[in-house]
C-alpha cells in the first residue's frame, strides 16, 4: 500500500487473483465477452489511476465487485438497447408474481418503468439482491451502507413494482 491507497505492484497481484471472477460477473450481467473485458479494465484503470479510490479498508474482491456491477450498469446507461440482468423469476421476486403470471414482454416493460425510477444505489441493491443473490448483510458491507438502509430501500423497490403492477403511475 501507499499512503491512502493501493501501490501499483500490489494492484497488479490484485488483478491476477479478482480480474477471472469480476470477467464471470461481467460476462453474466453484460451478456458479450467483450463488453465484460472492457467492464473489467475499466475497473482497474480507474484503481491504478486514482489509487487512492481503494483504501484497502474492505477486501480488494469487494471493491473490484462493486466496481464490475457499477461498469455494468453504466455500460447498459450508455446502450441504446439494454440487456436487463434478470430473468422471468427475478422479476417474480420484485414483483411478487409467478414467473408464468406474466408474459417475457410484460416482465420487460414492468422491469423497464421500475429501472428508470431507479437510482445508482437502488440498481446495484436490485442486481446484488435479486441477480446475485447476496443477502442485505452482504449488499451493506459491499455498498458500505448499514443493513437498515438496504432493507428500507429494498421495501421502497417493491413497493414501486407492486405499485406499478397494480396500473398505478409511479409520478
Amino acid at each position: 500500500m501507499v499512503e491512502g491507497g493501493i501501490a501499483l505492484t500490489d494492484l497488479a497481484a490484485i488483478y491476477a487473483a479478482c480480474a477471472p471472477l469480476a470477467f464471470r460477473r461481467a460476462r453474466f450481467l453484460l451478456g458479450d465477452d467483450s463488453d465484460a473485458w472492457d467492464a473489467v479494465h475499466d475497473v482497474f484503470e480507474r484503481m491504478a489511476r486514482n489509487p487512492q479510490s481503494f483504501r484497502g479498508d474492505a477486501h480488494p474482491m469487494t471493491y473490484v465487485y462493486r466496481g464490475t456491477v457499477n461498469a455494468c450498469l453504466n455500460r447498459w446507461e450508455r446502450r441504446a438497447v439494454r440487456r436487463d440482468p434478470v430473468n422471468q423469476e427475478t422479476v417474480a421476486q420484485i414483483f411478487g408474481a409467478a414467473p408464468e403470471a406474466a408474459s417475457a414482454l410484460e416482465a420487460r416493460q414492468l422491469l423497464g418503468a421500475l429501472w428508470d425510477e431507479l437510482d445508482a444505489t437502488d440498481r446495484q441493491i436490485v442486481v446484488m439482491c435479486f441477480v446475485d443473490d447476496l443477502s442485505q448483510e452482504e449488499v451493506a458491507a459491499t455498498l458500505g451502507i448499514w443493513r437498515r438502509t438496504v432493507g428500507r430501500r429494498l421495501d421502497r423497490i417493491r413497493g414501486l413494482a407492486r405499485a406499478l403492477k397494480e396500473g398505478n403511475p409511479l409520478k
